[in-house]
C-alpha cells in the first residue's frame, strides 16, 4: 500500500501508526532517505492493502476508526481530500487491510520462472 507524506510524518510513526517494525518499513523503502522526507513523497507500507468503504447514514470517521480497529490517523492519511466533518452518505473512503493470508503457497517451489513469467 503506498500513502503520501504529509507535513511532520516520519518513518518511526508509519510504523507506530500501522503497527510494523521500524526496519520493515526501513527495507521496504530502500530509495528515500528516512530522515529527509518530503511532502507528497510515496512511502510504501507493507502488509496493507487499501479497500473501500461506502459511508452509511451516522457514520463518522471516528465511528468508522472505531468500528474497523483502525486509527483514526491512518483514515485521514489515506483520504487526504475528504473533510472528515461533512461526510456524504455514499461516500467513498479508503480503508487499509492488513494481508491475512500468505502470497506465495509455502508448499510449492518458486523458481525464477514460477516468479517472473
Amino acid at each position: 500500500m503506498n500513502i503520501r507524506v504529509r507535513r511532520g510524518d516520519n518513518m518511526w510513526y508509519y510504523s507506530q501508526l500501522f503497527n510494523i517494525p521500524l526496519p520493515l518499513i526501513l527495507d521496504s523503502n530502500r530509495d528515500i532517505e528516512p530522515n529527509a522526507l518530503q511532502i507528497g513523497q510515496t512511502v510504501r507500507i507493507p502488509g496493507f492493502y487499501v479497500n473501500f468503504y461506502i459511508i452509511q447514514p451516522g457514520d463518522t470517521f471516528w465511528g468508522i476508526s472505531k468500528q474497523l480497529g483502525i486509527n483514526f490517523d491512518v483514515i485521514q492519511l489515506l483520504n487526504p481530500t475528504i473533510n472528515p466533518y461533512h461526510l456524504q452518505l455514499g461516500q467513498r473512503i479508503n480503508i487499509p487491510f492488513r494481508v491475512q493470508n500468505p502470497i506465495v503457497q509455502g508448499r510449492r517451489a518458486y523458481g525464477y520462472r514460477a516468479l517472473y513469467m
